[in-house]
């Protein structure tokens, strides 16, 4: 699932300066990362909490050959997977609305929980404008306590989307609603932009994949969708970085541990903006965990409600 622009304002506005686990205050020296990532608590599972809607299985286990049927809608060659140029949904048009929910928890970090309504309002080319506002947005440990201390008034925020033609890059115009002290809060914490990045490394250890077949419970009606999951063991590292820099600030192994990725995929909805090839992306959820049982992070996207095709 593509990771949408109003995850990250959210993230910006909501839970600036979160990431500042083990600062002593001022004239203290904060612990080294080591050590603040062995002291702290396990990560929420939001995996347990935010579920995806029923389904049955139609068929387990797919084939590689099985499998191709999932690849039609938005593939350059039907059944071959491929990362084609954007090219907008032909099934969007203004007045179509997304809902969407998000839960997403790592180490040293504040918990981040939202529901999000989103309106199509204008298609022109490769051009699409929506309207943001959101019905649910977590504010433990921080200044806010009320979506309206945030936002001045709805649509929350307006983006403007370009998909430049036979291109795979995107140009994005964002105006937020704003209050000033919200403003104030972002500008505040402009340069607080520190994140842990952590991963299990590929290749050392057991890997596994497989595809399912299902019936998945969308606005009231079963739809065919495919449900893969994914799993691999081996290093568990985690890195501090800084927003816009891939140099590492400090890196600590956490042992071995585990990597576990479920999506449910379905060509039945129309996407929120390009069209994918395998299908739009209902559910999806990640995890890491240590092999004591420590959660290093897990996060998952839920697509409430969407129009069907």
């Amino acid at each position: 699932m593509k990771k949408t622009i109003y995850s990250l304002i959210a993230i910006l506005v909501i839970s600036a300066c979160s990431n500042n686990s083990g600062s002593g205050g001022p004239g203290v020296p904060a612990k080294p990362l080591e050590d603040q990532l062995s002291e702290a608590k396990s990560a929420t599972d939001f995996t347990s909490t935010i579920l995806p809607e029923k389904f049955t299985v139609v068929k387990a286990d797919l084939s590689y050959e099985e499998q191709k049927e999932k690849y039609g809608i938005g593939c350059k060659t039907p059944g071959v997977p491929s990362w084609e140029p954007y090219k907008i949904d032909p099934g969007l048009r203004p007045g179509l609305m997304f809902t969407t929910k998000e839960g997403r928890s790592e180490l040293l970090d504040r918990d981040t929980i939202q529901t999000v309504e989103k309106t199509v309002t204008q298609i022109e080319g490769q051009k699409i404008v929506t309207e943001l506002n959101y019905l649910e947005v977590s504010f433990s440990g921080t200044v806010f306590s009320t979506i309206d201390q945030v936002f001045t008034r709805k649509p929350h925020i307006t983006i403007t989307s370009t998909y430049k033609e036979g291109a795979t890059g995107s140009d994005f115009n964002v105006v937020a609603n704003y209050t000033q002290s919200a403003l104030e809060y972002i500008q505040n914490h402009s340069n607080d932009n520190l994140y842990l990045s952590c991963s299990v490394a590929y290749g050392t250890e057991v890997s596994s994949r497989s595809v399912d077949k299902i019936n998945y419970l969308m606005n009231g009606q079963n739809v065919l969708a495919f449900l893969s999951r994914d799993s691999h063991s081996g290093e568990v590292t985690c890195s501090r970085k800084k927003s816009g820099s891939s140099n590492e600030e400090e890196k600590v192994s956490l042992g071995r541990g585990t990597e576990q990725s479920i999506t449910i995929s379905s060509n039945s909805l129309i996407s929120d903006s390009t069209i994918n090839c395998g299908g739009t992306e209902l559910f999806r959820m990640d995890k890491i965990v240590l092999d004591s049982g420590k959660i290093v992070k897990s996060s998952v996207t839920k697509i409430l409600s969407a129009p069907l095709r």
